[in-house]
């Protein structure tokens, strides 16, 4: 078992200047690749929650804070109440059941 302090390394797959194909390299590592093309692109700790549960880092990964696509649905007004004013009876059995459980007895 591995140690719970022990750096982790990520196999690098793909095209990067400054990196192997391959080659194994830590969290710390890649951060700092990525910060002497362009400093604070990218923090330590946004780097590891990308990588997590990943056997392998990709460029894409490696991309800076701005040029990462972020996952947007739920922060706006409409988007919230679409959410809200959705449909929890998710298929067709459901929204019979519903129905002959609001009949009354």
């Amino acid at each position: 078992m591995r140690s719970k302090n022990a750096k982790r390394l990520v196999e690098f797959r793909g095209h990067h200047p400054d990196l192997k194909n391959g080659e194994c390299y830590t969290i710390a590592e890649y951060t700092k690749v990525c910060n002497n093309l362009k400093p604070d692109s990218i923090k330590y700790s946004t780097l590891k929650g990308r990588l997590y549960g990943k056997q392998y880092c990709t460029p894409s990964d490696l991309k800076s804070i701005e040029s990462y696509p972020k996952n947007r649905l739920g922060y706006d007004a409409a988007a919230r109440e679409r959410v809200r004013s959705a449909s929890r009876l998710e298929n067709k059995s459901e929204r019979l059941m519903a129905k002959w459980l609001r009949v009354k007895l």
